[in-house]
């Protein structure tokens, strides 16, 4: 027999012997990885922990119609409530999640950002809406934007942005009033959609004091950024199969931009906003092209862009941010500056028209301030100091909070501290959680802002005089639970609404600014009734928990409003 004869049969004998091989390989592989995937979840440290059972072999802990309908936020309170804050259980993709409701336990997770790092999900849907901006980013490219935005943010910047708070907030004023003088009956009020109405407030502010911009919203007008920004928050996470499949495969997503509607629709609305955000940038270094680094003047930007254009121009090479980066930043104070606030405005109504006794209250105080603070329609610091005023927001963002939860993801093996002992499933206590690579962390934000344990039995009511201090108020009532008053908590007001940590809200100035101005300036010109409507009112979640009503279509929060007869 030939060499070549030889060498060809060798090579069949050995292409034979090697395909089954390699079958049987991928096989192996392929059954490893799907036991791995399927008994995940009871492998992990966290399954000792008490929590729900399982409902669907996807979604975990939620049926198919509660994850696609957006019921999370709820969910999680339910079973925070029967669980005492701490429990565990798979979530979507079958992912084994803690979900961390002790005040020690979030100080560790939230502090140590090597260990827990942003979930893969989270991260993907972040990018949707925002970008490589501020809250999609980790590391020293967070941490280069966070310093660069910061001047943005100051408490000097936030009392220059009080004009703009306080005019465009005297214009829905006036568009209410206007409305209320052309109904024909005036007995009841004018009806309108709150919600709808912050969200226009809330843009018109973000524009001006954000990037001067002129959304104008409030005159009826809807510029491209705003049209593709409100649309895009709401097609990156629709709760539909194609969204959730996307969060948790970066296949999917690769996959859709050429074949699905709802993907490509998302991605001519982003390129609507890259085009209008670069020309903001733009134009803000062309002002300081034409008008120098003079940091006082009648030329000078107060706006958070401008001030952040001007602080990176003057870093150094090695810490300044590229204009794509500062561009993708813009998204960023959009979301922040409009829809969280235009949510908990829309909650400080309800919340006021179920209890007439705080809005009149507020009022008394607006229309006879106390002498230091008589003049706080002009002066933020005035303002700031109205004690009844400052109680009534602190309520709204604890009781309303716009976040409801905060996901992480377990980069290694760790032990989180608790500060509360916490029974297992067999019975025993612990005063520690371990958890393994691969688990994720839920803060349970909503939560923490409602644990009767911290808050005390009343925790759940409406009730600002909680947060008067002065034992001479007129309505004061012993303060804050000692228990609450007592944490070592690093949050705003002992919150989470804006988080803690490294990653904590750096706008939660402007927030709070925005919520005192705009109730401040409305109670003390109208009365808010309650609708009927207000029953039927829930909260869903779309990166915001924004509120709806069962049966109509959009957000919604139906109220009566009716001016003040001086």
């Amino acid at each position: 027999m030939e060499f070549s004869q030889l060498e060809s049969l060798f090579s069949t004998k050995t292409s034979s012997l090697l395909a089954p091989l390699f079958v049987s390989i991928i096989f192996i592989y392929a059954i490893s990885k799907f036991q791995s995937y399927w008994l995940g979840p009871s492998r992990s440290p966290l399954s000792k922990l008490q929590g729900p059972p399982t409902k669907h072999w996807f979604f975990g802990f939620m049926n198919s119609t509660e994850a696609q309908t957006l019921q999370m936020s709820p969910l999680l309170l339910k079973y925070c409530a029967k669980f005492n804050g701490v429990w565990a259980a798979p979530f979507t993709n079958r992912r084994q999640t803690l979900v961390l409701g002790d005040v020690v336990g979030i100080h560790h997770v939230l502090n140590n950002s090597q260990t827990f790092t942003r979930a893969a999900a989270q991260m993907r849907t972040t990018r949707l809406v925002f970008g490589d901006g501020l809250v999609a980013v980790d590391g020293e490219q967070h941490r280069r934007q966070r310093r660069a935005i910061g001047p943005g943010f100051s408490s000097a910047a936030i009392n220059g942005m009080m004009p703009d708070f306080r005019d465009s907030t005297e214009k829905l004023a006036a568009r209410w009033r206007e409305r209320y003088q052309s109904i024909p009956s005036k007995a009841v009020g004018l009806e309108i959609n709150a919600y709808a109405d912050f969200e226009k407030l809330f843009m018109d502010i973000i524009g001006e004091s954000g990037f001067q911009y002129k959304f104008n919203s409030l005159d009826g007008h809807r510029t491209e950024l705003e049209a593709a920004f409100v649309n895009v928050t709401q097609q990156a996470a629709t709760g539909s199969l194609y969204s959730v499949l996307r969060s948790q495969f970066p296949v999917v997503e690769t996959l859709g931009n050429w074949f699905v509607p709802e993907q490509i629709t998302l991605n001519k609305l982003r390129g609507n906003i890259q085009k209008v955000s670069m020309q903001l940038v733009d134009n803000a270094k062309a002002h300081f092209a034409a008008n120098g680094w003079d940091k006082g003047g009648s030329n000078k930007r107060k706006d958070i862009l401008g001030l952040l254009v001007q602080s990176n121009l003057q870093e150094d090479a090695k810490h300044r941010l590229s204009d794509d980066e500062i561009v993708s930043i813009i998204p960023t104070l959009l979301s922040g500056g409009y829809d969280n606030n235009a949510s908990a405005m829309s909650y400080a109504l309800l919340a006021m028209a179920q209890t007439p006794s705080t809005q009149e209250r507020l009022r008394e105080e607006l229309l006879a301030p106390p002498l230091r603070c008589a003049d706080w329609q002009n002066d933020w610091k005035a303002l700031d100091g109205l004690p009844y005023l400052d109680a009534v927001c602190r309520e709204v963002l604890r009781l309303h909070s716009p976040a409801h939860s905060i996901p992480r993801a377990c980069a290694k093996d760790d032990v989180i501290p608790l500060g509360k002992p916490l029974t297992l499933r067999d019975g025993s206590e612990v005063n520690e959680i371990r958890t393994r690579a691969g688990d994720d962390v839920v803060i349970p934000q909503k939560w923490m802002n409602v644990d009767p344990a911290l808050w005390g039995d009343d925790a759940n009511e409406f009730k600002p005089e909680r947060w008067l201090q002065d034992e001479n108020h007129r309505y004061y009532v012993g303060g804050l639970n000692p228990v609450i008053a007592g944490q070592n908590h690093s949050g705003w007001s002992s919150l989470m609404t804006f988080s803690i940590g490294p990653r904590n809200c750096i706008g939660y100035r402007m927030a709070v600014a925005e919520t005192k101005v705009a109730l401040a300036f409305l109670v003390a010109k109208f009365e808010f009734l309650q609708h009927d409507g207000m029953k039927d009112v829930y909260g869903e979640v779309q990166i915001v928990d924004r509120p709806r009503v069962k049966g109509v279509k959009g957000y919604h929060m139906p109220c009566w409003v009716k001016p003040i007869e001086n």
